[in-house]
């Protein structure tokens, strides 16, 4: 398995409220995602840490290298 993708671009995504839970982020990301977006403005920490730890746990699933770019 390849932890490179063949195109230059990236795409990313902003997580929130109806992209948050970890069935739809594996989607997004098996989708072609390669960053996810956690804008700090608005959610609650414990918001940004269970879509952290999602996404982490779907790397690790996967094998696969995943972004994670905060928005302060």
């Amino acid at each position: 398995m390849t932890t490179r993708r063949l195109r230059s671009a990236k795409i990313v995504a902003t997580l929130g409220p109806s992209s948050s839970t970890p069935q739809r982020i594996r989607d997004l990301f098996e989708a072609g995602v390669d960053v996810f977006r956690l804008n700090f403005s608005h959610g609650t920490h414990k918001d940004h840490q269970d879509r952290f730890t999602a996404i982490r746990q779907i790397e690790s699933a996967t094998g696969r290298p995943i972004g994670i770019l905060a928005d302060l």
